[in-house]
């Protein structure tokens, strides 16, 4: 999780652009759902654009784990600490070291998959409002997608990906993809419960009417999208081609990244080479 060896950023510059990157985005997330939480967070675009100002903090802090532990001598001095504890026979020194190393891999290797995640929802999202959503919309002047919160959400958004992806020794792995799809579904059980679980939109499981449309303006939200609403006969094929645009989404950024770092098949090898970038 630190800077590329062959970029211009060393790790304390990527450091402070994470730093900011979790800020802005964490604060432009409080903003745009300041007004009504439980209707904005019942869409996917919020989601992810809390999960990618998640990634940034998280990413953060695996870099200021790096950083104390010396940079990128870190890992050489910890072996040496091990094999000197080892022959003076203490074995707690050796245990300690290993947990902590253990514990970085394990953050390693959560960021690598987040990261992978809001990569691909970036480009999905970011694709199917422009090229789909805005072209189709003829309410004047746009205002559902002309704002402040779009823009930062479905454009802002993938350049601070791009940004990252060029900067870090993260490499999006292609077998990834199926952890990555689990966001997808969470989110798909997620909207599934929370209609069930309200009384008052319990029946739009099975059958449509009044009570199934959403109101924005008195912030009432039943179904987010008009494919997911289960009273639909093809609600069944229009969930499964969400999955397979997202999983094109991911292919897309899998294969930008290999094509921003050549020697990707080292990391599809070997994932636990992370811990080195932590």
């Amino acid at each position: 999780l630190t800077a590329r060896r062959n970029s211009l950023a060393p790790d304390v510059c990527i450091l402070i652009f994470r730093l900011v990157a979790a800020a802005y985005i964490l604060g432009v997330d409080a903003h745009c759902v300041s007004h009504g939480p439980a209707f904005d967070f019942g869409f996917f675009t919020i989601w992810s654009y809390t999960l990618l100002g998640l990634y940034f903090a998280l990413a953060a802090a695996a870099t200021t784990l790096h950083l104390r532990r010396g940079g990128a001598g870190a890992s050489a001095r910890d072996v040496e600490f091990c094999d000197t504890a080892a022959a003076g026979g203490g074995r707690a020194p050796v245990e300690a070291a290993e947990a902590r190393a253990s514990w970085e891999l394990r953050l390693g290797r959560l960021n690598q998959v987040v990261f992978s995640t809001v990569a691909a929802a970036a480009l999905m999202l970011d694709v199917t409002l422009w090229g789909v959503l805005y072209p189709v919309d003829h309410t004047p002047g746009h205002p559902g997608e002309l704002n402040f919160c779009s823009y930062n959400m479905h454009a802002v958004n993938l350049i601070w990906v791009v940004t990252e992806l060029y900067l870090n020794n993260i490499q999006i792995r292609l077998n990834d993809l199926a952890l990555a799809l689990w966001w997808v579904l969470i989110y798909g059980i997620f909207t599934i419960l929370r209609v069930a679980l309200n009384p008052s939109s319990r029946s739009c499981l099975t059958q449509s009417g009044p009570q199934c449309e959403s109101d924005s303006s008195r912030k009432y939200l039943v179904w987010p999208y008009f494919f997911m609403d289960t009273a639909k006969p093809l609600v069944l094929v229009w969930f499964l081609g969400l999955l397979v645009l997202f999983s094109l989404a991911y292919l897309a950024m899998w294969r930008f990244s290999r094509c921003l770092k050549p020697l990707a098949p080292l990391y599809e090898q070997q994932p636990d080479a992370v811990l080195d970038q932590a």
